[in-house]
C-alpha cells in the first residue's frame, strides 16, 4: 500500500512538472509571436511614415528638372505623358530648401509637448492618429503644388511635420514597453531598417513615376504612399480594437480599478515634473544624446535630399542611375544596422565588453566613420565617379553602427520617460534638419564641386562633434535614473 501510494504521488508530481513544463513553452512561444508582432509592425510603421517624407528627394530632382542648376539635365522629355502634371517647377535651391525645411518647422512646433502626452497616454493610439494625418496631408501635397505652387508644397510639408513629431517617440515607447532588453539592439535595429527599406523601394519608384502617366506622373510618388500606409492603418487599427475588445470582456471594471487605471494614465502634474527634473533634466547622458540626433540627422537627410543633386550637378547622372545609385548606401545600411547590432548583443552575451563601452565604441565607429568617408569624397569627386560612389555608400554602411550607439540609449536609458527623451532628441533633429536646407542654399550655388565639398566638409565635422560629446557623457545603462525610480516607488 505504502509503495502503491508512493508511486502515485511520483506519478501526479511528475505530471504537474510535465503540465508547468509545456505551459512554460507555451507562454514563452506566445510572448514570442507578440515580440514578432510587435517587431513587424513597428518595421512597417517605419517604412511608412519613411514613404511618405522621404521620397521628396528624388521627387524634387524630378519635379524641377532643368530649373535647379544644370540645363542639360532635361528629364520631362523622357516622360510618355504630356500634361500639366509633367511642367517643370522653377525652384532654385532656396525654395526647395524651405519645401524641405516646412515638414522640420512643423515638428519642432509640437515637439515640446509630444513627449509628455506620449509619456502619460497611450503610444500605440497616438501612432495610429499620426498616421492618419500623414496620409491626409501628403495626399493632399500633389493638389497644392499644381494649385499654389511652392507654397502648396510647403503648406503640405508643415502639416506632414506635425504628424511626425508624435510618429518617433510613440514608437520609441512601445519598443521600451513590449521589446526584450536582452535583444532589444538588434530588434530595434530591424524595426529601424523599415526606413531604409522606403528609401530602396521609393527612388527607383519615383523614377519611373517621372517617366511615365500612371496618376499623372510625378504625383503618383504621393499618392501610391498614401495608398500603402491606409493598408497598414487600417490593419493596425482592426488589430489594435480587437485587443482592446479582448482586454475590456477579460478585466472586471470595477470603480476601484477605474480609478487605478486612471491615475496610472494621468500622473500627478506636480509628482512627474519633480521626477522630471530628476531622470532627465540634470542627466548629462540624456543631453549628449542631442548633438547626435543632430548629426544622424543632417547625415541622413544630406544622403536623401542632397546626393541626389550631387550626383546631378557634378557626376550628372541620368534619372535612373541616379535613383539606383542613391538608394544603394540605404541598401548597405539596412544589413550594416544588423551585423553591428548583432556583434553588440554578442559581445554583451558574452561578457566581452560592458553595454555602455560597447555603445560608446559603435557610436564613435558610426560618426568619425561616416564623417572620414565624406572628406575624402570631397577630394576624389571629379577625380573618380566609381570611387566616390563607392565612399558614399561605405560611409552610410559605417554610419549604421549607429544602432547600437546612441539610438539604443534612447529605448534603453530610461523606460518612465522614452517617450520624452526621444521627443527631446527628435527636437534636436529637427533644428539641425531646418539649419541644412538654409546652409545646403548658402554653400550650394552654382553646384560645383568644390561647393558640394564644402557641405561634405560640414556635415564630417559635425558627425565628429557627436561623437566625442557621446564619447564623453553618453550612457546606455543609466544607473542614476533607475536608483531614482525604485527610490520612488519605495516611496
Amino acid at each position: 500500500m505504502v509503495s502503491q501510494s508512493s508511486s502515485s504521488v511520483q506519478t501526479s508530481t511528475v505530471e504537474e512538472m510535465s503540465s508547468a513544463s509545456s505551459a512554460d513553452k507555451s507562454a514563452g512561444g506566445r510572448r514570442k509571436a507578440v515580440v514578432f508582432l510587435i517587431t513587424a509592425g513597428l518595421a512597417l510603421a517605419a517604412m511608412v511614415h519613411s514613404l511618405l517624407s522621404r521620397t521628396l528627394g528624388i521627387a524634387m530632382v524630378c519635379m524641377t528638372n532643368s530649373t535647379s542648376n544644370d540645363t542639360r539635365y532635361a528629364l520631362a522629355s523622357n516622360s510618355s505623358c504630356d500634361t500639366k502634371l509633367q511642367r517643370s517647377f522653377n525652384w532654385n535651391y532656396f525654395v526647395q530648401g524651405n519645401v524641405i525645411a516646412m515638414h522640420d518647422w512643423g515638428e519642432l512646433l509640437f515637439l515640446p509637448f509630444t513627449g509628455f502626452l506620449i509619456s502619460i497616454s497611450n503610444p500605440m493610439l497616438t501612432l495610429l492618429a499620426a498616421t492618419g494625418l500623414s496620409v491626409v496631408s501628403t495626399t493632399l501635397f500633389p493638389v497644392g503644388v499644381l494649385s499654389y505652387d511652392y507654397k502648396g508644397a510647403m503648406v503640405s510639408r508643415f502639416f506632414l511635420g506635425i504628424s511626425h513629431a508624435f510618429t518617433s517617440p510613440s514608437v520609441d515607447a512601445v519598443v521600451n514597453r513590449w521589446l526584450p532588453s536582452a535583444m532589444r539592439s538588434t530588434l530595434y535595429s530591424l524595426i529601424t531598417s523599415g526606413s531604409q527599406v522606403a528609401v530602396l523601394i521609393g527612388n527607383p519608384m519615383v523614377a519611373a513615376f517621372c517617366h511615365g502617366c500612371f496618376m499623372g506622373g510625378w504625383p503618383a510618388a504621393f499618392y501610391v504612399p498614401s495608398i500603402i500606409a491606409v493598408v497598414w492603418l487600417a490593419m493596425c487599427s482592426l488589430l489594435y480594437v480587437w485587443k482592446m475588445r479582448e482586454n475590456h470582456s477579460g478585466v472586471a471594471c470595477s470603480a476601484g480599478h477605474e480609478a487605478k487605471i486612471a491615475s496610472g494614465i494621468w500622473h500627478p502634474i506636480n509628482q512627474a515634473i519633480r521626477s522630471l527634473v530628476k531622470e532627465v533634466g540634470t542627466n548629462r547622458a540624456v543631453w549628449s544624446l542631442l548633438p547626435c540626433s543632430m548629426a544622424a540627422t543632417w547625415t541622413n537627410r544630406f544622403f536623401t535630399f542632397y546626393i541626389p543633386n550631387f550626383y546631378r550637378d557634378v557626376l550628372h547622372l541620368p534619372l535612373l542611375t541616379n535613383a539606383a545609385f542613391s538608394s544603394l548606401p540605404f541598401l548597405v545600411q539596412i544589413f550594416g544596422k544588423l551585423l553591428f547590432s548583432s556583434a553588440s548583443d554578442l559581445m554583451l552575451s558574452r561578457h566581452w565588453l560592458s553595454r555602455n563601452v560597447s555603445s560608446k565604441l559603435f557610436n564613435s565607429i558610426s560618426f568619425l566613420g561616416s564623417g572620414l568617408c565624406l572628406v575624402l569624397s570631397g577630394f576624389i569627386s571629379k577625380t573618380s565617379p566609381h570611387g566616390v560612389i563607392a565612399l558614399l555608400t561605405i560611409g552610410m554602411a559605417v554610419y549604421s553602427s549607429s544602432a547600437p550607439g546612441y539610438q539604443l540609449s534612447i529605448v534603453s536609458m530610461n523606460k518612465k520617460w522614452t517617450g520624452l527623451i526621444s521627443s527631446m532628441c527628435t527636437c534636436a533633429a529637427m533644428v539641425g534638419a531646418i539649419v541644412l536646407p538654409y546652409m545646403v542654399a548658402i554653400v550650394v550655388r552654382a553646384g560645383t564641386a568644390g561647393e558640394w565639398r564644402s557641405m561634405f566638409f560640414c556635415v564630417a565635422a559635425m558627425d565628429s562633434f557627436a561623437a566625442i560629446v557621446y564619447l564623453l557623457f553618453g550612457r546606455v545603462e543609466d544607473v542614476q535614473a533607475e536608483a531614482l525610480l525604485t527610490q520612488s516607488k519605495d516611496n
